[in-house]
């Protein structure tokens, strides 16, 4: 079972949570990934979709997983890929955006929809909480 993960869900108690920094080269270890109290490692997106894949299949309790890369999108009502109030941000004063569908969050996207999607098909037994 896959779920929007809920802020008061954010515990540590068992340590069960990954941590995924998302890329998708072909060669270049892009991605970022930390599971459990590991230490970080640089990985190609094949070994953390297996890695990950691998907890869920394994573990006892629910899993917390945070997948840096966009998990939600928007549209406006013409249809057209619109920002997320939660893109907003500010530096030195001055409002930016960081839209999802700009640059590599759209990259970064389809990976991620990629280790949803598998870990569906490997249908954990326990839940897999996503937080963007």
């Amino acid at each position: 079972m896959i779920e929007a993960g809920k802020k008061a869900q954010i515990k540590w108690h068992d340590g069960n949570w990954g941590f995924l920094d998302c890329g998708f080269s072909t060669n270049a270890r892009s991605c970022g990934l930390i599971i459990g109290d590991e230490k970080p490692k640089r990985v190609r997106f094949g070994e953390a979709k297996d890695r990950i894949i691998a907890q869920v299949t394994h573990s006892k309790s629910p899993m917390g997983l945070v997948i840096e890369a966009p998990l939600s999108v928007c549209f406006n009502k013409a249809g057209n890929p619109s920002g997320r109030s939660l893109e907003r941000e500010s530096a030195n004063g001055k409002r930016m955006t960081r839209y999802w569908h700009n640059g590599l969050g759209c990259a970064v996207m389809v990976a991620a929809m990629y280790l949803v999607r598998e870990i569906w098909h490997a249908a954990p037994k326990i839940p897999v909480r996503l937080f963007e």
